[in-house]
């Protein structure tokens, strides 16, 4: 099958042949240049521009050193598709098409979320092509450029997914060596996916002829390792990892790290420190001072989520507290006349002026008293409290672990759990928001915040407390 076909001009409807390149042709009779790139909606409905296997090819996407992508759409699996072509010139090169073919097989043996999935590979007439998923969305590249990334938490999901994704493909002996933004596709979804494995390198035992040769040269410059430079063939997952450390760099700051480089949160002191260390070190010029796996990189990046989401969390809690209650409470859920409460506490002094507190709020409240972690749990579940006041540290078992044993408990595990702590400790905060509780009080006690959380924690609890 040729894979020119024939389009009609939208001024004369003249037949006008069209190759696979190119997104504008003009026509020989009345000399109008159109696009070949107007695409529908529906894609059954697209005007195609040519046929390969079983797929129509609609739309080119872009163009690389090896050949185009087309958007397309597969007529047997009657999804969208995107289809890489090898560029016709390159097709009198039997090495090309060995390395074409390769980076076909590499990714039909790569399953993971975040690596663009193989659908298919085909040759007609010397067009060399494969088939994989269509990816909507934008590339890294462009996010960094329109300056569109919104949040440190989004740049973390970002290389947590690529992190999984690149060590996935290394667990099956193959090293990428073309790490960089623009290889990085992220869904409208928020999903990461890699792209373009057109110069891994895969293990002997994965390949069936070295492409490589000694001394060679490949990947992008901004981009690729020390050795890289020197030798693209001696190279191992720890040249990914130097480049994966230049691409964090330019999503955190928008430039890429050259010389004595200044660390990101030296230009903007709100990013977290711990990206300065995954730089520094991903970054270092010998591939054994680096980290040795991505999942050490992954854990870091994972470590500041979680952070970031605490942080979010306190933001959110402290901003509810600066604005007026909204809550009223005989306009709420109707409320038990003798609402439960326990309290955990071994300190007489705080339970007596907490139960004074509670008081001021439910002059009918049943009011239970634990002065120890094990005694609490026990209470919980014989009581089933309609909230819990609970000390961050505690006899035999702390509030931490008693509040995961509630939640890990079904009948218990919506029980509202309001903590009181005279710490200012974020790591022990942090463990505790982890854990599950819902807020924090402070001691020593003020009474206007606790008497304000009491209303809020007792209206919560009364519409959303699990019927017993």
């Amino acid at each position: 099958m040729s894979i020119l076909k024939q389009q009609k001009c939208p001024n004369c409807a003249q037949e006008v042949f069209v190759a696979p390149s190119g997104s504008k042709v003009k026509c020989p009779l009345c000399n109008n240049s159109f696009s070949l790139l107007n695409i529908s909606n529906t894609y059954e409905d697209c005007p195609v521009l040519f046929e390969l296997g079983d797929c129509n090819v609609l739309e080119l996407l872009g163009k690389g050193g090896m050949g185009e992508v087309y958007r397309g759409y597969h007529k047997k699996l009657k999804i969208p598709v995107a289809i890489k072509v090898l560029s016709f010139f390159l097709t009198v090169d039997p090495d090309f098409i060995e390395r074409f073919e390769q980076e076909a097989r590499a990714l039909s043996i790569l399953k993971h979320p975040n690596i663009v999935e193989f659908i298919e590979k085909g040759v007609e007439d010397r067009t060399y092509f494969y088939v994989m998923e269509l990816v909507e969305g934008e590339t890294l590249e462009d996010k960094i450029c329109e300056e569109s990334l919104s949040s440190l938490q989004e740049i973390c999901s970002i290389f947590i997914q690529l992190c999984k994704g690149l060590g996935y493909a290394h667990s099956k002996g193959m090293v990428h060596r073309d790490i960089k933004p623009s290889n990085i596709l992220i869904s409208h979804e928020g999903m990461v996916k890699i792209s373009d494995f057109g110069l891994v390198y895969m293990t002997p035992a994965k390949k069936d002829k070295r492409l490589t040769q000694t001394g060679m040269r490949l990947g992008t410059e901004d981009y690729i390792s020390p050795e890289q430079k020197k030798d693209s063939k001696h190279v191992d997952a720890r040249s990914d990892i130097y480049s994966l450390g230049v691409v964090i760099y330019k999503a955190l700051t928008g430039s890429i790290p050259e010389g004595r480089f200044p660390l990101p949160s030296k230009l903007n002191p709100s990013i977290d420190t711990r990206f300065d260390y995954i730089i520094e070190k991903a970054l270092q010029p010998k591939p054994e001072k680096r980290f040795q796996s991505l999942l050490e990189i992954q854990n870091i990046l994972e470590e500041i989520q979680e952070t970031l989401e605490m942080q979010k969390k306190e933001i959110n809690l402290l901003s509810s507290l600066s604005q007026p209650s909204a809550i009223n409470l005989q306009d709420s859920s109707p409320m038990p006349l003798e609402p439960i409460i326990l309290i955990g506490d071994d300190d007489p002094e705080c339970i007596e002026l907490l139960t004074e507190y509670i008081y001021e709020v439910f002059q009918d409240a049943r009011i239970y008293t634990a002065t120890t972690g094990s005694e609490v749990f026990a209470q919980t579940l014989k009581l089933h409290p309609h909230f819990v006041i609970l000390d961050l540290i505690l006899p035999d078992v702390s509030g931490i672990d008693v509040c995961k044993l509630i939640r890990s408990t079904p009948p218990l595990s919506k029980t509202p759990i309001l903590m009181q702590t005279a710490s200012y400790d974020d790591q022990l905060k942090k463990e505790a928001f982890l854990a599950g509780i819902n807020d924090f009080i402070s001691k020593p006690y003020r009474f206007s915040e606790i008497l304000h959380k009491l209303k809020q924690f007792a209206t919560m609890n009364y519409c959303e407390r699990t019927p017993i």
